[in-house]
């Protein structure tokens, strides 16, 4: 067992190191292939001798294989250079940043835990009734809904006609009511996936032999229901609320650009604008590390609670 543990940890670690030089391969080529980077950081308007100069300094009239080599010995440093327009290293802005958008996920995915679990119970038990069908139809409008419309949406009822939450950028409002709408927002989507993966598990389970055992034995309905199917089709769910987690972080870039959040997102939204690559890789790299490892947790977690399941 000792063996097969590292094993798994030997794997693990050499498909993250892959996983890493894949991103950062990536991220050089997209780089150069978005323009002449010493034109996009001094100006396209700029004279030649300015480009020649921001070229030299950028060590760009180096051979690209050699201006590849340097980029990744720098960035597995974890130097991503300064950025050029708040003259401070990229990745400790990021890092600044990060706690705020870790916030935001965790707080939008607790409310879809929340808020899902029991409406996709509800209409999973509920799902030859009307109301039943009804949650599983709000369902799938709300999983329709882009985030971005649904945040304009949210800003002009609450914010702006009702005032019943603030803005966050309104930093003399409670905590909780600028927290309120961006982790509304992020969550609609995944809430409503939630809802229809529940729904559909339970209703699989409950077709299962040992469901028509048990009722065959005379159980009671909710006992079949909430100790036999519930938890065996909570197993994927699981996996998917880890899974969700990395999504949630990924995605909250229109959100937190919606709402001028202070997170990840906003601060390479406005680096994007402002030409400011080193946020941008720095950035990129950070939420990618961190997916590829919740990813590889929620695959981890699956094998756990479910034996059955090979990685």
């Amino acid at each position: 067992m000792t063996k097969n543990f590292f094993q798994q940890v030997a794997l693990f670690v050499l498909q993250l190191m892959i996983t890493i030089l894949v991103i950062l391969t990536t991220l050089f080529f997209l780089q150069r292939l978005s323009g002449d980077p010493a034109a996009v950081l001094a100006g396209h308007s700029s004279s030649p001798e300015v480009l020649e100069a921001v070229r030299e300094d950028m060590g760009l009239n180096e051979p690209l294989h050699v201006q590849y080599a340097v980029f990744m010995k720098q960035a597995l440093m974890l130097d991503f250079g300064e950025s050029t327009r708040f003259q401070q290293p990229a990745l400790d802005m990021v890092l600044d940043r990060f706690p705020n958008t870790l916030m935001l996920a965790f707080g939008a995915l607790g409310l879809a835990v929340l808020v899902g679990i029991p409406l996709g119970t509800y209409s999973a038990v509920r799902h030859r009734q009307m109301d039943g069908m009804v949650v599983n139809l709000l369902a799938g409008i709300m999983q329709s809904l882009p985030s971005f419309w649904l945040g304009l949406v949210l800003l002009l009822i609450f914010s702006i006609r009702l005032k019943w939450v603030g803005s966050v950028a309104n930093l003399e409002d409670d905590f909780l009511k600028r927290m309120a709408l961006p982790t509304i927002t992020l969550s609609v989507f995944y809430m409503a996936r939630l809802i229809r993966l529940v729904r559909s598990g339970l209703i699989e389970e409950m077709s299962e032999q040992y469901i028509l055992t048990a009722r065959a034995k005379g159980l009671r309905s909710r006992t079949v229901w909430f100790v036999h199917a519930f938890k065996n089709a909570l197993i994927p769910v699981v996996a998917f609320i880890t899974l969700d987690l990395s999504l949630l972080i990924g995605g909250s870039v229109i959100v937190e650009s919606l709402f001028s959040y202070s997170g990840v997102g906003d601060l390479m939204v406005n680096a994007i604008f402002n030409r400011d690559y080193a946020i941008v890789q720095a950035g990129v790299f950070v939420i990618s590390i961190l997916v590829v490892l919740i990813n590889s947790f929620s695959n981890y977690l699956y094998q756990a609670i479910d034996p059955r399941v090979g990685i």
